[in-house]
């Protein structure tokens, strides 16, 4: 049996800033996004894994 976990973004840190100055008009910004996300995948052999070929 295989159990394979995997994460990312477990600390919620993916997002933007940014800052514009286009001819005196100043703008400034930021936000983010949920982008955390969790996989479980579980896989397992069925069957003999031991049968003799006649071949």
């Amino acid at each position: 049996m295989n159990v394979k976990l995997s994460v990312s973004d477990i600390f919620f840190q993916s997002g933007w800033s940014g800052f514009s100055d286009f001819n005196g008009l100043y703008s400034r910004g930021n936000g983010n996004w949920d982008s955390r996300r969790a996989s479980l995948s579980i896989s397992y052999k069925l069957g003999n894994q031991n049968i003799k070929s006649n071949g």
